[in-house]
């Protein structure tokens, strides 16, 4: 079984050589020779995309991935989103849905005390099998290339989540699971891998079994998720940490060694993320990051993409944002348990439900949307750096 495994070095220049030189064909065959102005223009810009990559890649197969939200580095699906990119950094277009998040089940084994959708929990699914494939159809016609597979918890669903990748198994998408690690194990994870999954998402805020199995509220739950990373690795199964950070591992010890232990369990991409107000209990450890806890997140990940050391690559959705004011709705959108449409997990307006209104009405809505609702982060972010 062909496991992830970092480039660097040579390896990584003459893959971004190569990438270069496929990417300027590609500008040149949709956008003529005013491509090269604006591909030189638009190099030239922090935000741009090739601007921001760490000094090491994964390499799964055939596939180069520098961050598990994007297409594979090496693939036409990437270069079309750095054009679709620069017209988006030099003209304000529109840059198309690249992912969406979609909870295909309500039901999950945990009781995590700052989920920020567990008021839409419940013992019964939401959602029935033929709407989520006929969605998930619907969000391919319209040019989404990446779903996440959440919930609640996906695995409380195996069956229709096997259903769900077989379906699509040979249409372009790439399917991810963001699970907690339940019911995740070699034969689980063999059959989600057989049936066109590329990778888990794991959610593990920490290497503090008491703390994960206190917050979780059960104490399997450390367990289960470091079993499950590690098994996955060992599938050939691309595995990324999703951890919410408390403050004191933001510190630069605990941080590194936070970012070994998931190395060791085998992750190879960590995002990272601010606690936020989401309306449920939160924990004290977990309370809200000010502007100098952001800075010092983004000095930790500085030093993360610089490492020589075949560490975890950190990235946080909500300083990648911070220059570019938020992406939801713009990158992707984001389906809650109940069929809800909305433009990021943490803001609370829907734009409509699957179960009720046609998936494209809505998808329309959002497209033609003036002025996105923003969380209380991302506003703050955006006034101090963009």
């Amino acid at each position: 079984m062909k496991k992830a495994r970092y480039i660097s070095g040579f390896e990584k220049k003459w893959l971004e050589f190569r990438l270069s030189v496929l990417l300027l064909g590609r500008v040149m065959w949709i956008l003529g020779f005013k491509g090269l102005r604006m591909l030189r223009k638009y190099m030239k810009d922090d935000r741009a995309l090739l601007n921001t990559v760490p000094n090491r890649f994964i390499k799964v197969g055939k596939e180069v991935i520098a961050v598990s939200d994007m297409p594979p580095m090496n693939s036409r699906a990437f270069r079309d989103a750095v054009i679709r990119d620069m017209q988006w950094i030099l003209y304000d277009e529109q840059p198309g849905l690249l992912f969406a998040i979609f909870c295909v089940s309500s039901r999950c084994p945990y009781t995590c005390s700052y989920c920020y959708n567990s008021a839409l929990h419940s013992k019964e699914e939401r959602m029935e099998l033929p709407l989520l494939i006929e969605s998930i159809e619907k969000l391919r016609k319209a040019g989404v290339q990446s779903i996440y597979l959440s919930g609640g918890e996906p695995m409380m669903r195996f069956t229709e989540v096997l259903k769900i990748l077989h379906h699509f198994k040979n249409s372009g998408i790439r399917f991810w699971l963001l699970s907690t690690g339940w019911k995740l194990n070699s034969e689980t994870l063999q059959k989600l891998k057989n049936a066109g999954l590329k990778g888990v998402m794991i959610s593990l805020d920490t290497f503090d079994s008491e703390q994960i199995n206190a917050v979780k509220g059960s104490p399997k739950a450390f367990d289960q998720a470091i079993s499950a990373m590690r098994d996955a690795s060992e599938s050939g199964l691309i595995v990324t940490v999703d951890a919410v950070l408390s403050k004191k591992l933001l510190d630069k010890e605990p941080f590194e060694k936070y970012i070994r232990m998931a190395g060791e369990a085998g992750a190879v991409f960590i995002n990272a993320y601010a606690p936020k107000n989401t309306g449920s209990v939160n924990p004290e450890a977990y309370s809200s990051y000010d502007l100098a806890d952001f800075q010092k997140l983004q000095h930790r990940i500085n030093e993360n993409h610089q490492k020589p050391e075949n560490l975890p690559i950190v990235y946080s959705p909500d300083l990648w944002e911070s220059n570019r004011g938020c992406v939801g709705g713009k990158l992707f959108i984001y389906i809650d348990p109940d069929g809800n449409v909305k433009i990021c997990p943490f803001v609370a307006k829907s734009y409509g439900n699957i179960k009720t209104e046609e998936f494209s009405n809505i998808l329309d809505k959002i497209n033609n949307l003036k002025d996105k609702h923003r969380c209380e982060v991302n506003e703050m972010l955006s006034k101090e750096f963009h």
